[in-house]
């Protein structure tokens, strides 16, 4: 269980150096269990909320103009 910045950082460091986990193999299976802890960790510490709807049109009027 993450519990510090430390502890997130570190779990960070853990799951990139899995992440060529062969299909099945164990570190997988720790990978999905730590990205699991990662994802609850940020979704009390860094939430995201909904975007702006305002900033949302000027980024798709944005998208537009560059295509």
């Amino acid at each position: 269980m993450i519990k510090t910045e430390t502890d997130y950082s570190n779990a960070l460091s853990m799951a990139e150096a899995w992440m060529g986990a062969e299909p099945g193999s164990r570190e997988e299976g720790m990978l999905r269990l730590l990205v699991e802890d990662i994802v609850a960790y940020e979704e009390i510490h860094y939430p995201i909320g909904p975007p702006d709807p305002a900033e949302t049109i000027k980024f798709r009027k944005e998208q537009e103009i560059i295509k």
